[in-house]
């Protein structure tokens, strides 16, 4: 049995990055309901490295708002999940 992801939790710019590409490295089911742009770009990039870089690269709003849609999701899934 697969144990249940735990999205990792962020105060600044560096630990969303971390936690964003955690997120999708492990690529979780809740994945599937992000649709933003910057979701989409990092997504493609298929590498941790590459993925770390490009987010270095945006802007510390970008990268939050990047990181408040995979939190998002992640709670919506997980209250669900706790539901049934």
């Amino acid at each position: 049995m697969k144990k249940m992801y735990r999205m990792l939790p962020a105060t600044n710019k560096l630990e969303a990055i971390k936690s964003i590409v955690d997120a999708m490295t492990e690529n979780p089911n809740w994945l599937l309901e992000c649709n933003s742009k910057e979701f989409a770009t990092v997504y493609r990039l298929h590498n941790t490295e590459k993925r770390t870089q490009y987010l270095n690269l945006m802007s510390f709003e970008q990268v939050k708002e990047l990181y408040i849609e995979l939190r998002t999701q992640y709670y919506n899934t997980v209250a669900v999940d706790q539901i049934f």
